[in-house]
């Protein structure tokens, strides 16, 4: 069955009735995300890994008493986001300082530059630019472009305010275009 055109509390309702198929479309649909978003948070791979496996977990066993209304994607990117920060904390482990440093890897992000310039070495020094970005703008791009996510949603993800975030989001926005126009004019 195809779900794709499924709303979420459509999807939600039928995985509280115990479909199983439902739930593995869930997770096949958000796992790749859920893990890069993760591997930005932290390097600890088997971390990450776990934290996804016990969110899904958490999520069937407890699909009765949690109630999805809107948008599947930021509960789960938030409960992920929470339960991540919360492990790393109880293990002690240090969330690496350089949050989103690794922009690199998020090519879907990268592929939306690339495919407006269709030039690699603009590509090129775009991500370099990108990797110049203080940790906290590197998460929100990640969080818009990447992941998709609304300004709402990035707020509440995040504890930022909604303006603030307009207000990032357009700075490095132009900041990549002028990027791009001084890259152009460069190789004029």
């Amino acid at each position: 069955m195809d779900f794709a055109n499924c709303s979420d509390s459509e999807l939600w309702r039928l995985i509280t009735y115990g479909n199983r198929e439902v739930f593995q479309h869930l997770y096949e649909t958000y796992y790749d995300g859920l893990y890069f978003y993760g591997m930005h948070i932290t390097q600890d791979e088997d971390r990450v890994k776990d934290t996804i496996q016990d969110l899904f977990v958490r999520l069937w066993t407890n699909k009765k008493q949690i109630d999805i209304r809107h948008s599947m994607k930021f509960y789960l990117f938030s409960a992920f986001r929470r339960n991540l920060l919360k492990q790393l904390k109880k293990d002690t482990l240090k969330v690496d300082s350089s949050v989103l440093n690794n922009v690199s890897q998020s090519q879907n992000f990268m592929d939306v530059w690339m495919m407006e310039e269709k030039n690699q070495s603009t590509a090129l020094y775009l991500q370099k630019y990108i990797n110049q970005l203080s940790p906290r703008h590197k998460e929100i791009v990640h969080l818009k472009f990447f992941e998709g996510l609304n300004y709402s949603e990035i707020s509440s993800l995040t504890g930022l305010d909604q303006q603030y975030l307009y207000n990032i989001i357009n700075k490095v926005s132009g900041l990549l275009r002028a990027q791009i126009d001084k890259k152009k004019l460069s190789e004029l």
